[in-house]
């Protein structure tokens, strides 16, 4: 039992790194979070830390990286899964032996109809098991969600052309825990136009950073920005590294066809963040967008899941 000063501080950290995340059927949930991980975030950022130690973070991402590959860290899989509650293994392929690495656990993979794919017409799916914030536009976004300066969406998209063409259109945030199967997939069938690499900071995008003045992880971590051509129309697909996160890894190939579902890629260990912004205007999904404007809460869903409508309206599905 911690007393005096020390009880303080933990109350304040507990306080300062709490996430509330909303659910689709209406509740409110607390993210699991360890504490060994709470008090470095309310060291790091309230603080403003982490701009003095940007480098050191990028540095020790990439050691993490090296270690999270190697047959030794395997012995962290126990201890993961309970720092971060994951409580349920039978939605996820589990190799013959176990998983021989961290990072071949946290990358693992879903068995067949874990994640049914809502198939409709005009119907866009989550790309990733994630907590999500909807926006009608990217002004909208930095009202209800992203409060740091630096945050534009030519900042984020590396392009002042690519920036006009997806200023009006519909945006969304996707926010992957460590706890979250950490695949992501195509929200609605579509090619790849073209894919680029960004290097950069290895900050946090947990909301104690994103919601803070003064960092900006969405537009200056390592990133790969992807632009998609399909059903939907086009759309910019950013797919963003944080602490911890080593590498983010683009499966799918360039000029090739694929289906609503199908994988795009995967993040080895950490957090992570999915921005995509479309062209034209989406129908988010009442819920999520009720969450996001009216009280700046993520929603939890799955990949697959119908998060919005194009070409349509949610009535007419």
């Amino acid at each position: 039992m911690l007393a005096g000063g020390a009880a303080i501080v933990h109350v304040w950290v507990m306080h300062v790194t709490a996430v509330y995340c909303a659910t689709r059927e209406g509740g409110v949930v607390r993210e699991v979070m360890p504490w060994q991980v709470a008090y470095a975030l309310a060291m790091l950022y309230p603080t403003r830390l982490a701009h003095l130690v940007d480098h050191q973070l990028v540095a020790a991402t990439k050691r993490f990286g090296r270690f999270a590959d190697s047959h030794a860290s395997a012995a962290r899989i126990p201890g993961i899964i309970r720092g971060y509650g994951i409580a349920d293994m039978q939605d996820y392929v589990v190799p013959p032996g176990g998983f021989k690495t961290l990072n071949e656990f946290f990358y693992r993979k879903l068995v067949p109809g874990a994640r049914p794919i809502d198939a409709r017409p005009g119907v866009m799916c989550s790309m990733a098991d994630c907590r999500i914030t909807v926006a009608q536009n990217v002004g909208q976004l930095k009202a209800i969600w992203v409060k740091g300066h630096k945050f534009t969406l030519d900042g984020l998209l590396m392009s002042r052309k690519m920036g006009e063409r997806y200023r009006n259109g519909g945006v969304c945030v996707m926010r992957l825990a460590p706890q979250d199967y950490h695949r992501f997939h195509f929200p609605c069938d579509a090619a790849i136009i073209s894919c680029e690499r960004y290097a950069g900071s290895a900050l946090t995008v947990v909301p104690i950073a994103v919601r803070t003045r003064g960092y900006s992880p969405l537009v200056t971590n390592t990133r790969v920005v992807c632009e998609l051509a399909g059903e939907a129309g086009r759309m910019a697909v950013v797919i963003v590294g944080a602490t911890m996160v080593a590498s983010v890894n683009v499966t799918a190939e360039e000029a090739v066809d694929y289906r609503k579902g199908d994988e795009l890629g995967f993040f080895a260990f950490g957090g992570s963040s999915i921005v995509m912004v479309c062209e034209g205007s989406v129908a988010w999904d009442p819920r999520l967008l009720e969450a996001s404007e009216s009280h700046g809460m993520e929603t939890i869903v799955k990949m697959g899941e119908r998060i919005g409508t194009y070409g349509m309206t949610n009535d007419q599905t």
